[in-house]
């Protein structure tokens, strides 16, 4: 399972392939395992985006900031479109399960 996302004419979108087979978003996500997350292009607001399937098969939608990630001396990011924050020095960084690939056309 690959997402991938990349932009053509200022236009950014994702792009998904399940055994090298295109596939749109909606069959994409159902084969994402639970408690896993994928890449997605960078939003409207600029930010970085990842999907992922909480432990009861909910996807949770994580944004972040593509510069600073820290304001008033903590780490920002958005959960749901919610501003979040947590103090520095309790980042805990996780590998993604799926390869992310760049693409331009």
């Amino acid at each position: 399972m690959i997402s991938a996302y990349g932009s053509q004419h200022e236009i950014r979108s994702t792009r998904f392939w399940i055994e090298s087979e295109s596939v749109d978003e909606n069959s994409f996500d159902t084969k994402v395992p639970i408690q896993s997350l994928y890449r997605k292009a960078i939003g409207e607001n600029y930010r970085i985006n990842y999907v992922y399937k909480d432990s009861e098969g909910k996807n949770q939608y994580f944004q972040f900031d593509q510069g600073s990630l820290a304001e008033k001396g903590g780490i920002f990011y958005y959960t749901n479109d919610v501003l979040t924050f947590m103090d520095n020095d309790s980042i805990n960084i996780n590998y993604i399960h799926f390869p992310t690939v760049n693409f331009n056309t």
